[in-house]
């Protein structure tokens, strides 16, 4: 989200501004990277500030002190609210992306080895994704 509508933007812009980045969780940070390198720009190259909370980038642009902060609900909803900022990309458009992902030590693997299969009760419950769509995990032989 911006402090000045953009709605040509391109992820170009990017590079010509300050860009304040999610630093509650790595996804977001991780999937801009991949879609900067697609489209030929080094993340390098933004001029990026890390760190702060959605709650402090949000400040921080109504204050000024950046010009694009990248934050996901509520904090979008909020800004569209109050008028203080216009969205540039919405990360929707990059089409369907897991932000979750489940890992664990080796050591916890060997101690609690039934912990994978509790965390993927729900999606043997429902058969499916939650949305109605079969998980070709199980068709695999990934669920027992």
């Amino acid at each position: 989200m911006g402090r000045t509508p953009k709605p040509d933007f391109s992820l170009a812009d990017l590079k010509s501004v300050t860009l304040a980045t999610v630093s509650e969780v790595p996804t977001p940070w991780l999937c801009l990277q991949h879609d900067l390198r697609l489209a030929g720009i080094d993340p390098a190259g933004i001029r990026r500030v890390t760190g702060r909370t959605m709650a402090e980038n949000m400040a921080a642009l109504k204050a000024g002190t950046v010009d694009v902060i990248q934050v996901f609900e509520p904090f979008p909803s909020l800004l569209l609210a109050e008028g203080a900022a216009h969205v540039w990309y919405e990360a929707a458009r990059r089409g369907p992306t897991s932000y979750t992902c489940a890992a664990r030590h080796a050591g916890v693997a060997a101690r609690r080895p039934s912990a994978p299969r509790a965390c993927d009760r729900p999606h043997r419950e429902v058969g499916g994704d939650g949305h109605g769509r079969r998980d070709r995990r199980r068709d695999r032989g990934l669920f027992r």
